[in-house]
């Protein structure tokens, strides 16, 4: 996965761990889901989106060693 995604999106993956725990906290515990939650949520989200959402650049990878 790493290396068809790359570290950086792979690790954006991460930000995704706060978004669920305020879902299912508010659908297993019956917290508030306030303007601010739901604005940070969003804000969340579009991040992830913006980093995974990319042009993908043709990476040549020249191996040491080799004449090229």
């Amino acid at each position: 996965m790493l290396k068809k995604y790359g570290a950086v999106a792979m690790h954006s993956f991460i930000f995704v761990m706060p978004v669920a725990g305020v879902l299912l906290g508010n659908l297993m515990l019956g917290e508030p889901m306030t303007v601010n939650l739901l604005v940070a949520l969003l804000l969340i989200v579009a991040g992830i989106v913006i980093v995974n959402v990319r042009t993908r650049k043709e990476v040549v990878i020249v191996h040491p060693g080799r004449n090229v």
